[in-house]
């Protein structure tokens, strides 16, 4: 299933290269740099923050290039993907 790689949007649903899933808070500005930034949080309390331009970019594993985070649900359009034997269902907004 190919879900686009635009900006990552509220509620979508993203698995990390490491294999965590992720889901996305929102978008910010910080407000020294303008630079755009990804709030998203895994199951737990704690919310993780990182430049958008690092969250879109790609990591190198091995001998691959793999995207550092890949869309797996949109919420816009409704998609998932089986993961590891798991479906993941994007929570209720």
């Amino acid at each position: 299933m190919n879900i686009s790689n635009r900006k990552p949007e509220a509620g979508d649903v993203y698995e990390s290269f490491k294999g965590n899933l992720y889901l996305i808070i929102g978008r910010a500005i910080h407000t020294d740099t303008r630079e755009e930034m990804v709030i998203y949080k895994s199951d737990g309390e704690v919310m993780f923050v990182r430049p958008l331009s690092n969250f879109i970019d790609s990591v190198q594993v091995e001998d691959k290039i793999l995207p550092r985070f890949k869309k797996v649900w949109d919420k816009n359009q409704g998609k998932q993907e089986i993961l590891q034997g798991k479906t993941w269902l994007a929570p209720s907004l």
